[in-house]
């Protein structure tokens, strides 16, 4: 996941093995948050968007978060 500045992640580059339990929790956890946040991009901002995938990485344990890699900014924004 590229990481975003100040803060979270950037969903529009994902990778993951093979029943990862994270993206599995991130798959399990759309329909719960499939619901109007009353402005559009609130609604994707909240419901599948960077704060959707950034909360959800910050309820995991510290054991479950090592073992989700991000991309620094300066590799993920690098043209070429």
């Amino acid at each position: 996941f590229p990481l975003t500045n100040p803060m979270g992640f950037s969903n529009d580059v994902m990778f993951a093995s093979k029943n990862h339990p994270f993206l599995g929790q991130l798959i399990d956890n759309l329909p719960k948050k499939n619901r109007w946040f009353g402005l559009p991009y609130l609604t994707v901002l909240y419901s599948t968007g960077p704060m959707f995938l950034s909360l959800s990485y910050s309820k995991l344990s510290s054991d479950e978060r090592s073992q989700v890699l991000a991309m620094s900014p300066e590799i993920y924004s690098q043209s070429g």
